[in-house]
């Protein structure tokens, strides 16, 4: 059984929102249409237990039907639902329509973001090294990223091995928690359970250490994240700490606390200017240092590089190597120098498969010449070079070279 919860207790009434019917009624069908008010009816209704068998009978529906029209306005973001182990409704949610849709934009709405970038772009264009301004590189010892601990984090778990894992109080409890506060109202799957059950089981991160986890990720999450993007990103992070040697939300703090000094060596290294900075080259920043989790002596390294090699714009030098890295998986300067030498290696093997262009001149073969064919060839270079002032040497270096040959 099933009750809908909101903040709204109005008794006897049942509230139609006028957005409602200006915007989603007209495009609803009839069965939509009964589903939604019949929730709105029970919502102003404080105690009452609904279930899809009794929807489809108050509304002479079938229960496919029910789940049908509750698909169709979860689709616009009306109302969140889920079911238990036993398909029964478990729980709904009705979004407040003034919060619907809020991310969708007019096209003058777009236009006016395109706009806004542009000058963003230029802003960052400015905020770049201007010329004369010589960036200090940075100091990498100071920034060095410490011996990595081996971790392994396991790919799946056995129906068997999460069978015995949830008769542990603690990880049902985190799990319980977990669900509550980071994803309702959607149920965690198979992946969200195997995610915790590995970092409690074999990372070995405490209950508090894994519920500072997802606070820490829930504040970085991006915009229209998905669960399942949400849920790699908390398996990046947790990994990340666990290969740093993080127990505690304290150690983690601490390294955050280095985290906040990479952060403005990377704005001195680079040269950058603007208090505070334009948001595309903070964000930027911030995704190398939190999404990519790259270690400061990395960051620093790209950085270093961009000031010998675009010492214009090394900010986008900067951005493009450490993006590189990202999609190659680099997380260490040992990775960084493999990384090198087999691009080295490639270039250099690309290079010698290229077929050299024929030359007419230096592809000629010499000694397959007649010697009237040679001393032809000496009269037309010394008629070419007699008004040059050229022949006179000419002439030395040809007699030069035939002593050498008869030699």
């Amino acid at each position: 059984m099933c009750r809908i919860v909101s903040d709204n207790n109005l008794n006897g009434v049942t509230i139609v929102p006028n957005r409602f019917i200006d915007e989603y009624m007209v495009d609803a069908d009839d069965n939509q249409l009964k589903v939604y008010l019949y929730l709105l009816r029970f919502l102003y209704t404080p105690g009452v237990d609904i279930a899809f068998e009794a929807i489809a009978e108050a509304l002479d529906l079938t229960k496919q039907k029910v789940k049908k029209a509750l698909k169709y306005w979860e689709g616009l973001g009306i109302l969140h639902y889920r079911e238990d182990a036993g398909g029964n409704i478990d729980r709904i949610y009705m979004a407040p329509l003034d919060s619907v849709g809020a991310d969708k934009h007019t096209e003058d709405e777009k236009e006016e973001e395109k706009s806004g970038e542009k000058a963003e772009e230029k802003a960052e264009e400015k905020a770049e090294v201007e010329p004369g301004e010589k960036p200090v590189k940075a100091d990498i010892e100071a920034f060095r990223a410490g011996k990595k601990v081996e971790v392994y984090l396991p790919e799946d778990y056995t129906r068997k091995q999460l069978d015995i894992l949830s008769l542990d109080e603690t990880f049902k409890k985190i799990t319980e928690e977990i669900e509550e506060k980071y994803y309702f109202p959607y149920q965690l799957v198979r992946e969200d359970i195997v995610l915790l059950a590995g970092v409690y089981e074999s990372i070995g991160f405490s209950e508090k250490m894994i519920d500072y986890l997802y606070s820490y990720c829930r504040e970085r999450k991006k915009e229209n994240m998905s669960n399942k993007a949400f849920t790699n990103f908390v398996k990046k992070v947790a990994v990340s700490w666990a290969e740093k040697g993080l127990k505690t939300p304290e150690e983690q703090q601490a390294s955050e606390q280095m985290s906040g000094k990479l952060y403005y060596e990377i704005i001195k290294v680079l040269g950058l200017r603007g208090n505070p900075l334009p948001k595309g080259q903070n964000d930027e920043i911030n995704k190398w240092i939190y999404e990519y989790q790259l270690p400061g002596d990395v960051i620093l390294t790209a950085c270093n590089r961009a000031i010998d090699l675009e010492k214009e714009k090394p900010f986008g030098y900067t951005k493009k190597k450490l993006t590189e890295w990202h999609e190659k998986d680099v997380k260490s300067l040992e990775d960084v120098e493999k990384l090198d030498k087999k691009n080295k290696d490639s270039a250099d093997k690309e290079r010698k498969g290229k077929k050299q262009p024929y030359n007419s001149f230096t592809d000629y073969d010499y000694k397959k010449m007649s010697d009237k064919e040679n001393e032809e060839l000496v009269a037309r270079l010394m008629k070419k070079n007699e008004n040059s002032g050229s022949a006179a040497k000419l002439e030395e270096r040809l007699a030069g070279s035939k002593t050498k040959k008869e030699a």
